[in-house]
């Protein structure tokens, strides 16, 4: 209902009408290039992760702590799995993660860890 309101008032001003379709069909549509260039930029930057695997004795003498630190990539979303017999581990399985934290040289970094 809203959007017909705004469409039938838009019409009414020959002006306005004229601007937004060029505002749509020019500005706008220049600007959409060039977010879509900055986006392809951003991913020709891309680096895979440089990765880590350490471990440490847990509290417990029989448990071991495995951490796996991913650091150095971009962009900043990446899936990060730590398998124990095949199977993903979760956060019910005690999974424990620092999520996505940012590096100093504009890249990212995560660490998970795992008894």
């Amino acid at each position: 209902h809203a959007a017909e309101e705004t469409k039938r008032k838009w019409d009414e001003v020959q002006v306005l009408k004229e601007y937004t379709k060029g505002y749509l069909e020019k500005e706008c549509m220049e600007w959409m290039a060039k977010f879509r260039d900055f986006g392809k930029e951003q991913l020709l930057k891309a680096s895979p992760p440089k990765v880590h695997l350490y471990t440490r004795k847990a509290k417990s003498e029989t448990n071991t702590i495995l951490t796996c630190l991913a650091t150095g990539f971009l962009p900043k979303d990446i899936t990060l799995q730590i398998k124990r017999d095949g199977r993903v581990l979760t956060l019910d399985d005690g999974l424990v993660t620092t999520g996505v934290r940012p590096n100093n040289d504009n890249t990212f970094q995560r660490r998970d860890h795992v008894e």
